[in-house]
């Protein structure tokens, strides 16, 4: 996996859709673009090296062992399944700052890591698109913080593809700098 920064790279701001799009026209149509977008910076893990005009700075994601603590970076669609009798029902927003903390704190179980320290959370917000003509939007937190990696292979696995759902819109994508 590769690691793409893209300095004054022009999105389509009002549109999540829009942006995937440009994005994955770059990477050659990759299904496998991660990305992340802040402010005219884009740093994308992809796979496949970009395609036409696209001047960036590219380096390998290493691997990291059980014990590494760094900096991480994620923006994280926050939603959960309301249960139903019979299945999984609607999705809804998690918007309380404990339920935020506790679903970040799940998905780092299951991704190879556990949050040490919080240096930011943001406010939800609402990031929106349309697709197919189709509404969308994500009830996103950005966080900012310290991790130490539990398990080896479940992060390498979260680094590469990414954590939570809205993986192709912008979210999920996991930037971490050991100390």
């Amino acid at each position: 996996m590769n690691k793409y920064v893209l300095k004054n790279f022009k999105m389509d701001e009002s549109d999540v859709y829009l942006q995937h799009q440009q994005i994955t026209a770059c990477f050659s149509g990759s299904e496998h673009v991660r990305y992340r977008k802040d402010g005219n910076t884009v740093t994308v893990y992809s796979t496949n090296h970009p395609t036409g005009n696209v001047t960036c700075k590219m380096s390998t994601v290493p691997t990291y062992v059980a014990g590494t603590v760094g900096e991480f970076k994620v923006r994280l669609n926050m939603e959960k399944r309301k249960f139903v009798k019979g299945g999984d029902g609607p999705r809804e927003a998690v918007r309380d700052l404990p339920s935020i903390l506790k679903k970040l704190n799940e998905i780092a179980g299951r991704s190879g890591f556990v949050v040490k320290d919080f240096q930011e959370v943001s406010e939800p917000y609402i990031l929106k698109g349309t697709q197919s003509g189709n509404k969308i939007a994500f009830n996103t937190v950005d966080f900012v913080g310290v991790l130490e990696v539990t398990d080896q292979e479940s992060f390498k696995n979260s680094l590469d593809n990414g954590i939570g759902s809205g993986k192709a819109f912008g979210l999920g994508l996991l930037i971490f700098t050991v100390r």
